[in-house]
């Protein structure tokens, strides 16, 4: 399987994330994605869906601008519906300084509260994309993760990662993830990293989890994928899908992992099978001391 890596914004690959997914078996029925006219407004040109329009707690509605702001800043565009995170670093060129700027139009996409080990926590997912006009596949868009607990009638930050660099053309791959439980008490971000080029696509599963005050990437799962070989007119596709098997065993508070990935092989000038279909299953788990899931079997 063909797998490509994550595109940094200085990074002039246009090869977007790709590594070892599907749906989460976890639904989550109060995750809100709509579009917002309480907390954040937005037009059909901004491009990202924003908080829903029912109206939103106080608390949370506070706790959710205190992440931007401290985040992200407080150039709030009215228009777009987001807040514009200007972005500028340094580089080492040769012996003279190199600045590179962008800027993203960010704004919350989910949020979501639960109940673990007697706390009440606060999950929520930002998103965007490049407005300023760098729109080239070496563009990635800008997400990011948080989890809040509540300590009396305030929220406070207890892991997140601001700045998760997905996609391409400049716009965020992560407005896409699901909150699911992972856990017995436990809550992760899952979803795809999709991108290719020259016949060649696929996807990373992943899983994005709190761990010692960090938001990091505890799972990264080969799964779609797509090779096409043009001098024999075929292409060869794998599709997978991920179930959290709640009923076995945990590892570090982790349900383990089941991947089943389906290949075929198809002639594109006919669209008939060429090859049997295949069926391949894996088992996942989590290594603590590596912090990360492991095939088992």
């Amino acid at each position: 399987m063909a797998k490509h890596y994550p595109t940094h914004p200085n990074n002039k690959s246009t090869f977007m994330t790709i590594k070892r997914l599907s749906t989460a078996s976890h639904t989550i029925s109060r995750l809100l994605t709509a579009t917002s006219a309480a907390l954040w407004t937005t037009l059909a040109t901004a491009q990202i869906p924003t908080l829903p329009q029912m109206p939103i707690p106080s608390d949370i509605s506070q706790a959710i601008n205190s992440v931007m702001a401290v985040n992200y800043g407080s150039d709030y565009d009215k228009l777009r519906g987001c807040t514009l995170y200007h972005r500028k670093e340094t580089f080492d060129n040769d012996g003279s300084d190199y600045v590179f700027e962008d800027s993203y139009c960010i704004a919350p996409i989910k949020y979501q509260v639960e109940e673990v080990n007697g706390d009440t926590r606060l999950y929520l997912l930002t998103s965007g994309y490049v407005y300023d006009g760098k729109s080239g596949n070496a563009y990635p868009g800008i997400g990011g993760l948080f989890e809040l607990y509540k300590m009396g009638s305030s929220w406070v930050v207890s892991a997140s990662d601001p700045f998760i660099y997905t996609g391409g053309a400049g716009i965020s791959q992560l407005h896409d993830f699901n909150l699911s439980q992972v856990g017995d008490d436990k809550y992760a971000w899952t979803g795809k990293h999709c991108g290719g080029k020259g016949g060649q696509s696929g996807c990373l599963w992943m899983m994005y989890a709190s761990i010692d005050g960090k938001i990091k990437p505890v799972a990264e799962i080969d799964s779609d994928y797509h090779n096409e070989i043009a001098r024999k007119s075929i292409y060869r596709e794998g599709e997978g899908h991920v179930t959290h098997e709640r009923y076995k065993p945990m590892t570090g508070g982790f349900y383990p992992l089941t991947v089943t990935i389906e290949s075929t092989s198809v002639n594109y000038r006919t669209d008939k099978e060429i090859a049997p279909r295949t069926t391949d299953i894996s088992t996942y788990e989590y290594d603590k001391t590596k912090q990360q899931f492991e095939l088992v079997k």
